[in-house]
């Protein structure tokens, strides 16, 4: 839902000058592709079509969303932090229900802005979670710093920041992200996911304008403390109280073409027809 690339006008400020510009040519900054790939026509309009140079663009959708379908295997494990996954489900065997909170990444803050901004302690939310046998999970962005010790929370862990983390959504109970396109992918499990912009404000005049409106697009509660956030986590997992699940299908049959899991083999069957028996 972000402006990307040659929509993002912070991106085209990095070469505003001529030099850059040949700079930019030469290296391969915005090239022009022969395809690319899109999810639905909504996003192919809205978001790819000003972010992209092509000269076609198909709507097959991701590669990484057939895991949603089918049980991983072990090329679908390469990359993903598998000590993570199975104390995963270690605790969902012992009758926990699993939080992953996936932050976005900030193109202003020097660390994570959670911190930063003191809109979550962590201390806190391991006490939470031990309370009401909840199990949070933090996967945090590569490029961001959290220097935070896990290893003092039982009901707090962190998932390998370069990890591939699309094995272990199938197994969340409910996602708390803020901006991150992660939530459009988890629709495919129709489970609840909370929506975090405590900066909302700051995030969309100093980091990165939106292209949709940002709460028709989320489908799901918004929270600006850690109180709000606690208290809709429980009424959700605890009380069983989901009152976005209409919504959520709005949204992902306008963010997906197709929903069948077999993105893989819809990319292939289109290369293979239009590139390698052209």
């Amino acid at each position: 839902m972000k402006r990307l690339e040659l929509d993002n006008l912070n991106e085209l400020e990095k070469i505003n000058t001529w030099w850059k510009k040949i700079i930019a040519n030469a290296t391969g900054r915005f090239p022009l592709y022969d395809f690319l790939l899109s999810t639905s026509k909504l996003n192919t309009e809205k978001i790819f079509v000003p972010a992209f140079r092509s000269k076609k663009i198909f709507e097959y959708g991701y590669p990484r969303n057939d895991v949603f379908f089918r049980q991983p295997d072990t090329l679908d494990l390469i990359g993903a932090d598998r000590a993570c996954i199975d104390t995963v489900r270690r605790y969902s065997q012992g009758n926990h229900k699993t939080v992953l909170y996936a932050p976005t990444f900030r193109d202003t803050a020097r660390g994570d802005d959670f911190l930063e901004k003191q809109a979550l302690e962590i201390d806190r939310l391991n006490r939470f979670g031990r309370a009401n046998r909840i199990l949070f999970v933090f996967k945090i962005h590569p490029f961001r710093k959290l220097e935070f010790d896990f290893s003092r929370g039982d009901h707090v862990i962190r998932y390998a920041d370069a990890g591939d983390v699309y094995p272990l959504l199938p197994m969340i109970d409910l996602l708390i992200t803020d901006y991150s396109s992660i939530f459009f992918d988890f629709l495919f499990t129709d489970r609840p996911v909370v929506f975090f912009p405590y900066d909302y404000e700051k995030y969309t005049t100093e980091d990165r304008s939106l292209k949709y409106d940002y709460f028709w697009i989320t489908p799901g509660p918004k929270c600006y403390s850690q109180g709000q956030l606690q208290e809709t986590v429980g009424r959700i997992l605890l009380q069983d109280d989901d009152r976005f699940a209409l919504k959520r299908k709005e949204i992902r049959d306008l963010s997906f073409k197709q929903q069948d899991g077999n993105f893989s083999r819809h990319i292939f069957d289109f290369l293979n027809h239009n590139v390698l028996n052209r």
